[in-house]
């Protein structure tokens, strides 16, 4: 199976709850906060505080978690198109998304008084000053995680603190105080499942199919895995027809449809439909022409209906994107069918190279 890029769209929408549970001294959870932080984990910290940032991060990690921070994969203040946060997201396996950010603080006013005594005036000189002293501290978890698609937050934590310390309290010591109380919380609540959604099963993503049926991630992760086995080819067929008939209506999120169309192609290609398969990668190529994995297959179906010349145009588009043994391998295979047996199996020895074990075969019978 061909290298399938995954899309992921973080929504950060704005709160709308209506019912909520108190799960630790003043810590209020809305959603459902078991087994809502699953898998890989990364951190999104809403304050500009690197310290306070990798703190944070540790208590997690220190429950079991694992947890990186956003910045580990982004650099601060640098930008970032939509398609490059998701892809980097689901390259790093990314199954949570938790964002910390602030829901207000409240400070008061603290006045001093300072009287000295003046000997050369024989006199009691009193002085006064105030300062701004922070009060309480609230702070909002938001929880996202691929099973919802990360359309809408599946659980929500509102955590607040007073200042105990006075003039010694700072921002940094309240919000770390509040953090410490919502972690341990959130383990009382079962909150942490280390099995992420990629290592999920076909059994797993029925299951999420069964309750929902336009969840076209699972659908299409599910397509996958049977694709896999060649028994499976048809039923992820199916699945690539579901997708299909769901676009407009339910968004994905770790995927692109110029992806299903050609994943759709290549399994048509292995059950010898070769008519369909050119169908549907075409239209692929209508949606996308900037990956290399959609000209490599159609490259290997004009090799498939000898149209040999067309392959190594096609092979050539692909190998300019990226370097690929299967590229190589029936551009090589291409090349020495029009007669250019001598480029041909520079092609396919550089595959052999590249870990194609079938270059390896073909070279001993066309290369000798």
């Amino acid at each position: 199976m061909k290298k399938n890029i995954i899309i992921i769209s973080l929504l950060f929408l704005a709160n709308q709850f209506f019912a909520q549970d108190k799960i630790g001294n003043k810590i209020y959870a809305y959603g459902n906060v078991e087994n809502s932080i699953i898998g890989k984990t990364i951190i999104y910290y809403g304050f500009s505080d690197p310290k306070s940032e990798k703190k944070i991060v540790e208590k997690f990690q220190d429950l079991g978690v694992d947890a990186i921070s956003w910045n580990k994969l982004f650099i601060p203040s640098s930008k970032y198109s939509n398609y490059e946060v998701n892809n980097e997201l689901a390259n790093n396996e990314i199954s949570t998304v938790i964002l910390i950010k602030s829901n207000g603080k409240s400070n008061y006013t603290q006045s001093y008084a300072n009287t000295n005594y003046n000997g050369l005036t024989n006199s009691l000189n009193t002085s006064s000053s105030s300062s701004s002293i922070i009060g309480n501290m609230g702070i909002i978890f938001e929880i996202y995680n691929r099973k919802s698609n990360f359309n809408k937050p599946v659980a929500v934590v509102n955590a607040n603190a007073n200042n105990s310390w006075g003039t010694a309290g700072s921002e940094r010591g309240l919000i770390l105080k509040i953090v410490d109380r919502v972690v341990s919380a959130l383990k009382d609540e079962k909150a942490f499942n280390p099995v992420g959604y990629f290592t999920a099963t076909e059994t797993n993503y029925s299951t999420i199919i069964t309750d929902n049926p336009n969840n076209v991630d699972a659908l299409f992760q599910r397509a996958l895995l049977r694709s896999q086995k060649s028994e499976g080819l048809k039923e992820a067929i199916d699945d690539y027809n579901t997708i299909i008939n769901l676009e407009g209506k339910a968004k994905p999120t770790i995927f692109k449809m110029s992806t299903v169309y050609n994943n759709k192609a290549y399994c048509l290609i292995q059950l010898g439909n070769y008519e369909e398969a050119l169908r549907m990668v075409n239209k692929a190529l209508e949606l996308d022409q900037s990956e290399w994995y959609i000209w490599d297959t159609r490259g290997e179906l004009y090799y498939n209906l000898n149209k040999f010349q067309e392959c190594v145009t096609d092979m050539d588009k692909s190998l300019s994107i990226k370097e690929s043994n299967n590229s190589l391998y029936y551009r090589g295979l291409a090349k020495i069918k029009l007669g250019q047996k001598e480029e041909g199996c520079k092609d396919l020895s550089k595959s052999k190279l590249l870990g194609n074990s079938s270059a390896s075969k073909e070279i001993e019978t066309l290369c000798n």
